[in-house]
């Protein structure tokens, strides 16, 4: 865990003692020197001490009595990001995925070959910010030292935008390199 980037704790919050549960994992944490904490935790004093950003998952919040626990969830762990979690609710799965890398302030970038359609699969993954030279670069790094422009398709984007190689890229920006 202190070698993770972000910490995720899933609550079963139909569970009577689910507060409890969740007071025992801080607990834990800290005997191992892990500072559970919001989005982005300070930094504290002691160096002994490694704070971690820590996303709460409320299991279970789709059942009878599970609202209660997703509604006092943020009481309990204020300044924590909290995601409802349930295996029958697809769109939690895509709220949980979204929510770790909005969490790791991280971007997935998609790649298409010229005159090809965009697979959906294996995206590269890129901190916030990164540019159309940094996905390259992650390809090869030849490949961006040749590129003299690329076209992304994206939110907020014309379709095939032709783009320097200094554009900043979004989440999920489909990419087509031109050498």
């Amino acid at each position: 865990m202190r070698q993770a980037g972000l910490l995720v704790v899933v609550l079963d919050v139909l569970l009577p003692r689910w507060e409890q549960d969740l007071e025992a994992i801080r607990a834990r944490l800290l005997e191992k020197h892990i500072v559970p904490g919001p989005k982005d935790p300070p930094q504290t004093v002691d160096p002994m001490y490694l704070p971690k950003r820590t996303l709460v998952a409320a299991h279970k919040y789709d059942e009878v009595g599970g609202e209660d626990g997703l509604t006092r969830l943020p009481v309990v762990a204020p300044g924590r990001t909290i995601v409802p979690a349930s295996v029958l609710d697809d769109a939690c799965g895509d709220a949980r995925v979204a929510a770790i890398f909005a969490a790791l302030a991280v971007i997935r970038v998609y790649t298409k070959r010229v005159g090809q359609e965009v697979e959906y699969i294996d995206p590269i993954v890129l901190p916030k910010g990164d540019t159309v030279e940094d996905a390259a670069l992650l390809i090869h790094k030849d490949f961006a030292q040749k590129l003299p422009f690329a076209r992304v398709w994206g939110h907020g984007k014309f379709e095939g935008q032709r783009v320097t190689t200094t554009f900043a890229l979004s989440d999920k920006d489909v990419v087509e390199y031109h050498i």
